[in-house]
């Protein structure tokens, strides 16, 4: 690389080669940052120890250059201790701290040491807080799983705490007092000091905040579900420093029902496994005889008064599952008083935004905070976090904002593969990377692409949150060198450098440190013998070569683009998988493809459709005509079916080689015995598909059976039934698509969800009904709701159902036992526990499971197939006639509008939004009350039309 070096003196200008520049080869990506650990203290007390981390240089950026007349000399251009960024604006004027940075916080039950989260974000113009939470690692205190960093909890039970938890209820260390994540936040925002030399002279000017007062979260899973948990405590000020954004990766604010029990069938492999592990991991019981407190580090089974951490790991799952607090429903209920602890959604709230038994206001009110969801349709929390997503949009005020800052994304991913292209036994095509820019899969810290990261939307979701708020609009960082006082060189001679403060852009930072870019016009100054001090300006050329070790070069990196994620980026995007490598060339652009959407589920081009399922195995679109009898497998509590596929986390093959998560092929020869093709399982069949069919939402299953536990008759009994979609290929794969569970006392409370949705809004009326035994031979119809999905059939491909009565580990295997009421019955295969009802002990029973199909008992699945045809807004608006006059007041609409036709009598009604997509219809008699308060905001098109006469009128309305 050839540069040019002018030296003015005595009216000389001289030219000279700078030689091959090279950097030293030990400095790496943790060079460029400080970290320092700081105690952030509890209301309680208690001290939980985190990391922060600093763009600070912690080591001299050393490079090498050949200085004519000096010869090779290695110089020190960016000196120890130096912070780089520096934000010269604040709101449009003179940043009176400069120096100050935004902060991204994570909290963690993982441990922090070892993390390089902090390394990279420093590289981008924020600091980083890394947090152990309380009873993890080096944190003090006593850890309950999901408990301490939410909400207080002593506003709903001031009569009893964690069933782990040994302290006085009116102990400040009580875990009901609680509220880890928020207050950490707090003392981010108002306590946490920094030392400050604001203008480079080397000595402090001031002592101030270390954050400017922008404050984003960042974590997946555990650390997703506490950015919820710490945004719903109190009100969040839009206006103020504190919470500006939140990108929860597969997390959920959501668990009871999604997380724990999904239509009263409980999630045993998730719940206990994690709940174990959690146990388990950083507790050491040979501590025991020193561990003499709950305040401390030392973290043992002596913190919840018990000798070992078995017994605390089964106390922490019955917390969760089947401890009746007061004598009330166990926490396997939806009106157990212990789901106010963890969903955002019952904790109530008074109009101060503080928890009330008796509130009437939704926690999700105090969210208002831009929140980026990311997840995927196999991921373990996904239909939790859908529905955050939704309850943040639907509760957040207009006034901020927030609601059109509610971004939600579903990949075809699991728990641990989001962002990869690979997930279970199926590979995507490249465009999955599509919508975040970058295959986090294949992120790999010892050779990071900073052109790849740079230009994903979560950097860009940090930009738009962080740097550009209303509170704090700073815009993008500057780099500065600072004024070197150093003299460095040989006997040859030395150079001064940089001999002033040399400022430039982010962008040209990054691509110098990879390699890609040089810097230009660096002011030095030389002192060679004979000649003395001579002021040169130096262009310094790209090396070829990252600078930090672990970057990978060779690719200019771009600059960070302004991204609008409120007007430009649609509310949802959603990837629909498809057919991969069949072999077809008809579905080679089949699925596979990004579908943008203003919510999820959505009615825009949806058409429900009935798929029936028959004796002889079949799947077809015409209900039985005749009682066709019934399909009979037997369920043997203790010899299960196994999980292949879906949405796990820590859930095994059968072999136990790898985790079953995702899209898995199910006819695989080490799957199929144990999952499919063995006694317990009954399968159903479409014929080949002819053209293709895509599904998008939650599909519904209507499933008619009884039960016969044998060795008895008659009296009441409980089961399971479990549902499994698959793609069968034409070449005899198998791949798992989606599923869905309902436990037969619950059968009630699962229909309530999908017939009466509104339950989910205050008064939660559903939370109430109760879960009851069925008869032993009598059947009952099961309606429940299945995992969410979006997903393309191909031609040549077979939609095929799998009906079971089990699926283990996902779920917890059903005794075939009647329960008593209020009561739960945790169990594991063959354990050899039984259970008490009505005064009699039973052991688990084997049943005989028998499937109805009937015109009465027509078992059927109910597919919301997605059609991609839509109406363009010319064809809406020509289709009016001024002969036909219609009225919509108030225009906006809001929760009660009026529409008044004309004519009277019937006219249908249908709605469109912007883009011609089909948002809803309905019919009225000439005048209608419509409650418009979920439509989102934009402009529609209303047609009204009278088919008697053949006339249509449309109007434009809009929605605030």
């Amino acid at each position: 690389m050839i540069s040019t070096l002018r030296i003015l003196s005595l009216q000389i200008i001289l030219i000279f080669s700078i030689g091959n520049l090279k950097a030293q080869d030990d400095f790496g990506i943790e060079d460029f940052s400080t970290k320092i650990t700081v105690p952030i203290p509890m209301p309680d007390g208690t001290n939980l120890m985190t990391d922060i981390y600093l763009p600070v240089t912690s080591k001299d950026l050393s490079i090498s250059v050949d200085i004519p007349l000096i010869g090779e000399t290695t110089i020190d251009l960016i000196p120890s201790g130096t912070q780089l960024f520096y934000y010269p604006e604040l709101n449009g004027q003179p940043n009176p701290n400069p120096w100050q940075l935004p902060l991204v916080f994570t909290r963690t039950p993982y441990n922090k040491e070892g993390d390089m989260t902090g390394r990279i974000v420093t590289l981008f113009g924020y600091s980083y807080a890394l947090q152990d939470m309380r009873g993890r690692y080096s944190s003090e205190g006593v850890y309950f799983p999901m408990y301490s960093d939410s909400w207080a909890k002593a506003p709903y039970h001031p009569n009893y705490g964690h069933i782990l938890d040994i302290t006085d209820l009116n102990d400040p260390r009580n875990g009901n007092f609680h509220e880890d994540g928020y207050h950490s936040l707090q003392y981010l925002t108002h306590n946490l000091m920094r030392e400050y030399d604001l203008n480079g002279d080397g000595n402090i000017d001031t002592v101030d905040l270390l954050a400017n007062g922008s404050i984003g979260m960042f974590g997946a899973s555990a650390l997703g579900n506490t950015q919820y948990q710490a945004a719903a405590a109190y009100p969040i000020d839009p206006e103020g420093p504190g919470l500006k954004g939140l990108l929860a990766i597969v997390a959920t604010n959501e668990h009871y029902k999604y997380t724990g029990f999904q239509n009263g069938v409980f999630r045993d492999r998730i719940v206990t496994g994690w709940l174990k592990g959690q146990i388990f991991s950083g507790t050491n019981d040979d501590l025991n005889d020193i561990d003499d407190s709950i305040d401390n580090a030392i973290h043992s089974s002596a913190d919840y008064g018990l000798t070992n951490k078995f017994d605390a790991a089964n106390m922490a799952i019955d917390h969760f599952s089947t401890v009746r607090y007061e004598g009330g429903p166990a926490g396997y209920y939806p009106n157990s008083i212990g789901r106010l602890d963890m969903d955002a959604s019952r904790a109530m709230i008074n109009e101060n935004g503080v928890g009330d038994l008796n509130g009437t206001i939704s926690r999700y009110t105090n969210k208002e905070v831009p929140t980026y969801h990311l997840t995927g349709w196999w991921d373990i929390f996904t239909d939790g976090q859908i529905e955050t997503a939704n309850l943040m949009r639907h509760y957040l005020s207009h006034d901020f904002g927030n609601r059109d800052k509610q971004k939600l994304v579903i990949g075809p991913w699991a728990h641990q593969t989001i962002g990869s292209r690979r997930t279970g036994d199926m590979f995507y095509k490249e465009n999955v990377s599509d919508v975040m820019g970058i295959d986090i899969g294949d992120l790999d810290i010892d050779n990071l692409e900073v052109a790849s990261v740079i230009g994903s939307e979560l950097i860009s979701w940090f930009r738009y949150t962080l740097n550009y708020n209303d509170y704090a609009n700073i815009g993008e960082p500057m780099v500065r060198i600072p004024e070197s006082n150093v003299w460095q060189g040989s006997s040859l001679g030395s150079v001064r450098v940089p001999s002033a403060n040399f400022d430039f852009s982010f962008n040209e930072l990054l691509n110098f440190l990879n390699g890609t870019g040089g810097l230009n016009g660096l002011a030095i100054e030389v002192d060679i013998p004979f000649i003395g001090i001579q002021s040169l300006v130096l262009d310094i050329p790209a090396t070829g070569n990252p600078i930090i070790a672990e970057l990978s070069g060779n690719e200019e990196i771009p600059e960070i683009g302004f991204v609008d994620f409120a007007n430009d980026v649609p509310n949802v995007r959603m990837y629909v998988p498809g057919p991969i490598d069949d072999g077809i060339s008809e579905n080679e652009n089949l699925g596979n493809y990004w579908l943008e959407a203003d919510t999820f589920p959505f009615t825009n081009n949806i058409h429900w459709q009935n798929y029936y399922l028959h004796q002889n195995g079949t799947i077809d679109n015409s209900k039985p005509n005749h009682d066709e009898g019934f399909k009979i497998y037997v369920h043997n509590p203790d010899d299960p079916i196994l999980t292949v596929g879906g949405a796990n986390m820590i859930v095994r093959t059968p072999l136990g080689d790898r985790d079953s998560q995702g899209q898995m092929d199910l006819a695989k020869p080490e799957h199929a015995p144990y999952t499919m093709d063995r006694t317990g399982v009954v399968s159903f069949e479409m014929e080949i598909t002819e053209d293709s069919l895509s599904i998008v939402g939650f599909p519904v299953m209507n499933l008619y059976a009884k039960s016969n536990p044998g060795g008895v008759t008659s009296g009441p009994t409980d089961t399971d039934f479990f549902i499994r979609v698959l793609d069968v290929y034409p070449d005899g794969r198998e791949y798992f698509v989606v599923e869905g569970a309902v436990n037969a006392r619950a059968r009630d409370y699962a229909r309530a969800l999908v017939d009466n949705p509104e339950g989910e809004l205050f008064p939660f009326q559903n939370d109430d009904i109760p879960f009851t035994n069925i008869q032993i031979g009598e059947i009952y119809e099961y309606r429940f709701g299945l995992m969410p999905i979006a997903y393309t059939w191909g031609k040549g491909h077979k939609m095929k159902i799998l009906i079971s009565s089990s699926n283990f580990t996902r779920y917890q295997v059903n005794p075939n036992l009647p329960i008593e009421e209020n009561e739960f019955f945790r169990r594991k295969p063959s354990d050899g526990r039984s259970y008490v009802f009505n005064g009699q002990e039973l052991m688990p029973r084997i049943a005989v499971q028998r499937i109805a199909f009937s015109p009465e008992h027509p078992t059927h699945i109910e597919l919301p197939v997605y059609n991609t045809s839509f109406t363009s807004v010319n064809e809406i608006l020509s289709s009016s006639k001024n002969d036909f006059d219609v009225m919509v007041f108030p225009n906006p609409v809001n929760d009660k509008t009026g529409i008044y036709s004309s004519y009277n009598g019937n006219v249908e009604a249908k709605l469109y939004n912007s883009l011609g997509q089909l948002a809803d219809s309905w019919s009225f008699s000439h005048t209608d009350v419509r409650d418009f308060s979920k439509l989102d905001s934009g402009l529609y098109f209303l047609q009204i039309t009278d088919r008697e006469n053949n006339r249509t009128k449309t109007i434009k309305i809009s929605k605030n």
